[in-house]
This record gives structure tokens, sequence and C-alpha cells, in this order.
């Protein structure tokens, strides 16, 4: 009987001799005259010499080989059929795992792991026999492979193709989207420069034309200071409201004639000289000189008719005068001189009764144009 130690050894030569005579095992059927059958006889003997009990120089007879051989032989069946029995219940795993994936699946034997090979259609396909694959293959000494066979010619290629083509069609969309949102907003902003343009010409134009209208209110109340400043004192001159100037005509003539007095005329001249300038100083802008009226008045004395004509004679000396005056010159080339009469039609009139010698005068007015 062996004792613990060489039950060890017996265990370890007989596992040695499964591992390098496994497929003699597996197509062992009673023929004991293959020659792998006597290689293993002699090995058992000389395992049996070997390990004989001390003391005994005998060599163990080939029946006694024969025994331990038929025993070597059962403990093969044995071990081939836990083999049988676990590629059994594999491929009853294998079965059910292919059935609930709907996956065709077989087993390959892997770097002395065994890996699960299939074609999954789908992702989602493959994820759910990864899955059961995971669940079961604890138990059953099944490792799933890491790079999980995939058509990728017939899944990912259609999948990456369908995506790209999606991805494609967004994007073209987007484009057209973006191309037209950009024209929209081109088309807009353009309109907002020109309607901003329009707004900026209109609000110049009006600002001129405000500059405009300020300076031409203001010409009148600074004309009419300048010529009462300048005409302030002067007796015999006045400044109209209509920024004509008056003479009075109780200086330049004598009563009944139409000869001015030659120091009066004198005086006249020199004073339109002044009034001339100062209304050609303030003239707007844009605005000439077109016109220099001379307008001839008389009291209500005597016949209206002779009075109609002494003033209409009176305004005609006057305008003479002025045409022929070599100090007023400068001012004449672009005027145009006119004499008018008005007799006794447009008295001056102070608390309700005729001013007869504010009524006798000669003013003149000079008139313009934009």
């Amino acid at each position: 009987e062996p004792d613990h130690e060489q039950r060890k050894e017996i265990t370890a030569f007989f596992a040695k001799l499964l591992k390098q005579h496994g497929n003699l095992f597996e197509r062992f059927d009673g023929d004991d005259s293959d020659p792998e059958i006597g290689e293993l006889e002699e090995r058992l003997l000389d395992f049996l010499l070997q390990h004989h009990r001390a003391g005994t120089s005998k060599r163990p007879s080939k029946p006694y080989a024969k025994y331990l051989l038929l025993l070597l032989f059962l403990f093969a069946a044995l071990y081939g059929g836990k083999k049988l029995y676990d590629h059994y219940e594999r491929m009853r795993l294998l079965e059910r795992l292919s059935n609930e994936s709907g996956i065709a699946l077989h087993l390959e034997q892997r770097n002395d792991a065994l890996y699960l090979v299939g074609r999954a259609e789908t992702l989602k396909q493959y994820a759910a026999a990864k899955k059961i694959a995971e669940g079961l293959g604890w138990r059953n000494g099944i490792v799933l492979s890491s790079n999980f066979i995939v058509k990728e010619k017939e899944y990912f290629g259609k999948e990456i193709d369908r995506l790209r083509d999606r991805l494609e069609k967004q994007s073209r969309v987007t484009n057209l989207a973006h191309k037209k949102q950009r024209q929209e907003f081109e088309d807009s902003l353009r309109e907002l420069k020109d309607r901003i343009k329009k707004l900026e010409n209109r609000n110049n134009r009006l600002s001129r034309e405000n500059e405009k209208l300020r300076r031409e209110a203001a010409l009148p109340h600074a004309l009419h200071s300048a010529l009462l400043q300048r005409f302030r004192g002067d007796k015999g001159v006045r400044i109209a409201e209509d920024l004509g100037i008056v003479f009075m005509s109780g200086k330049l003539f004598r009563a009944n004639d139409a000869t001015p007095d030659k120091e009066a005329l004198l005086s006249l001249l020199h004073a339109l000289r002044d009034y001339l300038r100062l209304r050609m100083d303030h003239l707007a802008e844009g605005e000439k000189v077109k016109i220099l009226r001379i307008e001839g008045y008389t009291d209500s004395s005597g016949d209206a008719r002779k009075n109609l004509v002494l003033s209409r004679d009176r305004a005609k000396a006057i305008a003479e005068a002025i045409r022929k005056s070599a100090l007023l010159q400068p001012y004449l080339h672009t005027l145009t001189i006119k004499a008018l009469g008005f007799g006794e039609a447009l008295p001056i009139v102070r608390d309700g009764k005729e001013d007869k010698e504010a009524s006798r005068r000669i003013k003149i007015q000079l008139i313009t144009e934009q």
C-alpha cells in the first residue's frame, strides 16, 4: 500500500501521462496493438521500478504493469467523461445563447481560453449577446472575446453610410438654411444701411434748411438793428418797418416843386450808399438784389391829382440823381431802378390826425429775390 507521498507522485505521474497522451485516450477503441500503448507500458514499468519499496530488487512483472495501465485507462475514461460532460454543457448553453440572442455562435479555443465567436447584424443584437454571455460565462468556463466578430462591412459599413448620408443631408439643409438666413440678413442690413443713408441725407438737408431759416430769421433783426444804429440821430431820415429808408421831403423839395435841394440830395446819396451797403452785407444765402424802388408821397393838402403828379415827379428826380451818382455806381450794376408816385394815398396818421410833415416823404426800398 503506497503512503501519502507516493500517492501524490503517482497522481502527478498519471496527470502527466494524460496530458501527453490525451489524443490516445480520446480515440482509444480497445485495440492494444497501438505502439503508443507499448510505450505507456514501458513508462509505467520504469515508474514502478523507480518507486518500488526499498530492499526489493525484483523488477515488477508485466501483468502488474497491465493492471496499472488499466487503472490509468479508467482514470482517463473518467477524465474524458468529464470533458464530454463539460462540452455537452457548453453546447447546450451555446444553443440557448444563440436562441436568446438571435446570433449563430460557436466556440473557439484561443490561448488556453474558450471564446464565443459569432456574427451580429446590429449593435443591439451584439449588446444582447454580450450581456447573456457574460451572465453565463463565469459558471461554464466561457470567455467572451473582447473583439466580438461583427459584420463590419454588412452592418457598420451600412450604418456608417447611413449616418454619413444623414449628416450630409442635415448639413445641406443647414447650409441652405444658413445661406438663406445670411442672404436675408444681408438684404436687411443693406436695406437698413440705405434707410440710414437716406435719413442722414434728410437730416443733413433739414439741418442746412434749418440753419438757413435761422440765419434768415436772424438777418432782418440784425439788419434792422444795424440800420437803426447807423441812422440814429440823422434828422429827416428814418427806417421803416419793412426795412425801407424814408427821407422827409421838407428838406429835399420846396413846396409844389420837384427839383431837389443840392445839399439835401448829397446827404440823401451818402445815406443811401450806407443803406445799400448794409442791406447787401445782410443778404441771406442765395438772396440776390433785384430792384431799387423809389416811392414819392405828399400830404392831403391841395388837389389830389396834382399831388399824385408831384409825388411821381419827385420820385423820378431822385431816381435820376441816383443813376448819375458816382458814389452809388458800385451798388447799381445789378439793380433796376423804378420810380413810383402815390400822392396822398398813404398818409401818416398819428393820434387820429394826419401828420402832414411826415406824410411828405421819399421812400427807397431795396427789393430782393431768392
